[in-house]
């Protein structure tokens, strides 16, 4: 619904304090008149009613977690989840609550309008455009693009899904063995990377850190797919072997069975853990990215959202774990150019980031590999 819907569905109360925020002079007695003023005050300063600038950062960032999320309701509980995370972020002092309360007097939240949604809260349409392109172009200002499309970028697509397909065609036929670390041998492992769509080689002997359950013996990508693979179910851990399920066996016989909206939200939620604002992140660098961006610029961009993990630094959790990542998943095209390393988002990855309806679902604590 837009803002004009909601706020007939308003009660005064709510409607006096948006005036109030929005410094709207009017008799607040009236709702009629309430309504009529704070439409033309957002005419006038556009439906937002503020600059991202004057934002503290928990404000943008639960504002971000609010327009990228596209789900049309949201729960108290949902509200205060994503309100939460913005405040331990930034380690602010500001209560919850008070954060939550501050969305609903500007206007950017709305209580339910019917019985069915009485307890729940939207955020509008208009709105969501509005910050949207507001974030475009604010952001914007500070990126470095190349000033010519290159003639050569590496775009993955849909490998991944025809990888993981193969992977499971190969448990299926063969009997691959696991060490006590619930580990394949290497030759299986060999015999695995050979038959991929997108070639990776054995990890060096040594020291390794990362995020997925074996981490530590295999490559990134093909350590994602396993990943997905074992928490979609497609395979099972036996105590010294790996088994395809009756799941597994399903997606081999169709395809359709799985696409790449399942394996991206099945990566958020196994990153989520150590990236907790993963989901904003990738929407962010969607949004930024609609034309080749230096990697660089990008990430001066984004610094405020990322932290440190263990071993990684921001830079490294940037790289390596989200935009190395959305490369596989077929969300971004990447080239090599003189000025540098630039990404920009794929044709399928702006399809897939529009069925997203919701990033939301408990994140997976994977265990840290290290070698």
């Amino acid at each position: 619904m837009k803002v004009a819907d909601l706020l007939c569905y308003t009660d005064i109360q709510q409607l006096t304090r948006m005036a109030e925020r929005l410094e709207c002079q009017c008799n607040t007695r009236s709702k009629n008149e309430l309504i009529q003023t704070i439409l033309l005050q957002m005419k006038r300063r556009g439906i937002f009613g503020t600059e991202l600038h004057e934002l503290a950062d928990e404000e943008l960032t639960f504002l971000m977690l609010l327009v990228f999320d596209r789900r049309d309701w949201f729960s108290l509980e949902e509200l205060t989840a994503k309100a939460s995370l913005a405040v331990r972020h930034f380690r602010s002092p500001r209560p919850v609550r008070n954060l939550i309360a501050e969305a609903v007097a500007s206007g950017w939240l709305f209580r339910g309008v019917d019985r069915r949604t009485r307890d729940l809260y939207c955020i509008p349409r208009d709105l969501t455009e509005e910050v949207m392109a507001k974030l475009r172009t604010f952001f914007s200002r500070t990126l470095q693009t190349l000033p010519n499309s290159p003639a050569v970028w590496r775009d993955e697509g849909d490998c991944l899904l025809s990888d993981i397909r193969t992977f499971l065609t190969y448990v299926h036929q063969q009997d691959v063995s696991l060490t006590a670390e619930k580990v394949m041998y290497k030759r299986h492992l060999q015999q695995i990377l050979t038959r991929l769509a997108v070639q990776e080689t054995l990890p060096e002997p040594g020291w390794r850190f990362g995020y997925g359950y074996h981490f530590r013996h295999y490559p990134d990508r093909f350590s994602l797919i396993y990943d997905v693979c074992l928490v979609l179910g497609f395979v099972r851990e036996e105590e010294n072997c790996l088994s395809i399920t009756d799941r597994g066996i399903r997606v081999l016989r169709q395809p359709a069975a799985l696409d790449l909206h399942t394996a991206y939200r099945t990566w958020i939620r196994l990153y989520k853990y150590p990236i907790p604002l993963l989901p904003v992140l990738t929407h962010l660098i969607a949004l930024l990215c609609e034309q080749w961006v230096l990697l660089p610029s990008l990430f001066s961009v984004v610094r405020p959202w990322l932290n440190e993990f263990y071993y990684d630094s921001p830079e490294q959790v940037f790289e390596q774990r989200i935009v190395k990542m959305m490369m596989h998943l077929g969300l971004l095209q990447m080239t090599v150019s003189p000025e540098g390393t630039a990404i920009r988002l794929s044709p399928g990855g702006r399809r897939l980031l529009e069925k997203v309806k919701s990033f939301e679902g408990t994140p997976i604590p994977t265990p840290l590999a290290a070698r």
